[in-house]
């Protein structure tokens, strides 16, 4: 992993990330199988307006495996803590949780850290 240092919160989410997470809280309590998706503004998604400030901060490698450069179209942005866990349900939309990543993700052993029990 690259050294990162995160930059300032971007502004959708420092307006969105709280009445985001309390709707994902609820959506996905209410409905265990209810998928997540990126909200809107302005007919932009919000991972897109993400996407600049994360790429400031990893140089434009994914922060896991370091691959470069992560600039193609649908690259995902991956959350530290499950957003799928119950216990972390109210962190979906939290700048500090967010990191991007490469599609290789999927098969990378990073994998199993993310979703370990003790995390």
């Amino acid at each position: 992993m690259r050294p990162q240092v995160r930059p300032s919160e971007p502004e959708v989410l420092k307006a969105n990330s709280q009445k985001w997470n309390d709707q994902w809280v609820k959506l996905k309590t209410g409905n265990p199988s209810a998928s997540f998706s990126w909200y809107r503004i302005e007919n932009q998604s919000a991972r897109d307006l993400i996407l600049p400030a994360l790429r400031e901060m990893n140089q434009r490698h994914c922060s896991f495996c370091d691959s470069f450069p992560l600039e193609r179209q649908g690259e995902p942005i991956e959350h530290f803590r499950p957003k799928s866990d119950p216990r972390f349900l109210h962190l979906a939309y939290t700048w500090t949780n967010l990191p991007e990543v490469s599609r290789m993700l999927d098969r990378h052993p990073f994998r199993d850290f993310l979703n370990h029990e003790g995390v």
